[in-house]
């Protein structure tokens, strides 16, 4: 996303016709007075609702457009010059939600972060300093099968009264091929029920499925070859719902 340059609103509610701007926030200003654009509008949630727009910046620089989204989810925002629209002057974004979700205040946060203690480069700590310093609400570390990071970042912000709501967290991937499912604000570490033991990707799986076999022996429909990977992936998220826990799939794409 662009941070040179200011969409509002950010948050709209559906099917309504929204008045957008666009301004720069710093100079250069590149929306010079009279420019011809082209603003293309997506849903990031079908790919299909796609739009283009002619816009003019306008004496103070700024653009403003009409739009009503068809549906909820994220819209993704790109202008182009008229003269290039390979390149892309800006891109952004706003999002569309229900309109009894309008009312309410929304809460920005991170569910999916990492540490030294995994594949990141700062302490829980810094981390926990660094969401808040922008802005975040809400946070949880979330190290590849390590639980204790999650604990020391909550640890730290009581230590130096940090503003933020932080959670206990985990990436559970048993094995870096298998799993990649976010704890969040489970009592406990999902990995930890494992450690110790020794087993091959293919042994995992088995094992992890061999447990929850009684609860998907009606899903008839579960193709056979699916069937045991499905098995292990229900596992996971049993263990961390079992476990007080919120489970997120970490990168479904």
């Amino acid at each position: 996303m662009d941070t040179y340059y200011d969409l509002s609103p950010k948050v709209i509610s559906a099917r309504d016709t929204v008045r957008f701007r666009i301004r720069s926030r710093y100079e250069p200003v590149k929306l010079k007075f009279g420019s011809s654009l082209i603003l293309k509008i997506r849903s990031l949630n079908n790919f299909k609702e796609i739009v283009s727009i002619p816009v003019f910046s306008d004496s103070n620089n700024e653009i403003h457009f009409n739009f009503c989204p068809g549906e909820k989810g994220e819209y993704e925002v790109v202008l182009y010059s008229e003269d290039n629209r390979e390149k892309p002057i800006i891109t952004t974004a706003f999002y569309v939600v229900s309109k009894e979700l309008i009312k309410w205040r929304p809460y920005k946060g991170d569910f999916h972060m990492h540490t030294y203690y995994s594949d990141g480069k700062q302490s829980p700590g810094y981390m926990a300093a660094q969401v808040r310093a922008l802005g975040y609400d809400y946070a949880a570390i979330t190290d590849h099968r390590i639980y204790k990071s999650s604990l020391e970042a909550i640890e730290k912000s009581k230590e130096n009264n940090m503003d933020i709501l932080l959670f206990t967290g985990e990436e559970v991937n048993y094995y870096l091929g298998l799993g990649h499912i976010v704890s969040i604000n489970a009592e406990r570490s999902i990995e930890d029920g494992l450690k110790g033991k020794s087993y091959s990707p293919e042994e995992l799986v088995d094992f992890i499925a061999a447990e929850v076999e009684e609860d998907i022996k009606d899903l008839d429909w579960l193709p056979s070859t699916d069937r045991k990977l499905f098995a292990y992936y229900y596992g996971i998220v049993k263990r961390i719902h079992q476990a007080g826990g919120m489970a997120i799939t970490a990168h479904p794409y």
